[in-house]
């Protein structure tokens, strides 16, 4: 979920979490909140406000919904991800889950509409791969979540030239 609030300078952000170290395809990546659903999930978008609840401690009563981005498909994990645009009225306090989450940044929609695709050699199964993505600090988004932010930059940058 891109969960997008106010912050200090009264621009909008949203959080992007850095894994915690575990054993899994995508531990200690950057990535967006989110997650499997759940039996007690009757939707993606209730998976999502769960997942946001349980990763950040961001209230779902708080999230208001915007829309949907397109489906990406991730292929080591086999996931299918839908992710979802919302939008808080104020910045969260977050509260990491520890088991899950290092590390909380925030990404404000006016750095990601300047960020520029950069290239990252990565380590992928016995080959280095050079990947696209976008440096966050000292940090590499890449993968499905540099796709869906790619898409998240060009609706921005639509909607920012219909002004």
């Amino acid at each position: 979920m891109i969960c997008c609030y106010p912050n200090e300078e009264n621009q909008y952000s949203f959080p992007v979490i850095k894994r915690q170290n575990y054993k899994g395809i995508h531990a200690h990546q950057m990535g967006l909140p989110g997650g499997k659903p759940l039996p007690g999930d009757d939707t993606l978008w209730h998976t999502a406000l769960r997942e946001c609840e349980e990763e950040l401690g961001i209230q779902a009563s708080q999230v208001r919904y915007i829309g949907t981005l397109s489906e990406v498909y991730i292929p080591p994990s086999k996931f299918k991800v839908t992710p979802f645009v919302a939008q808080l009225e104020s910045k969260p306090k977050f509260v990491l889950e520890q088991r899950e989450v290092a590390q909380v940044y925030q990404l404000s929609l006016q750095t990601l509409r300047e960020q520029v695709i950069s290239y990252q050699q990565m380590q992928m199964a016995d080959k280095l791969v050079r990947m696209p993505g976008f440096q966050l600090e000292s940090q590499f988004i890449w993968g499905a979540t540099a796709m869906m932010l790619y898409e998240f930059k060009e609706i921005l940058k639509a909607l920012n030239e219909g002004n």
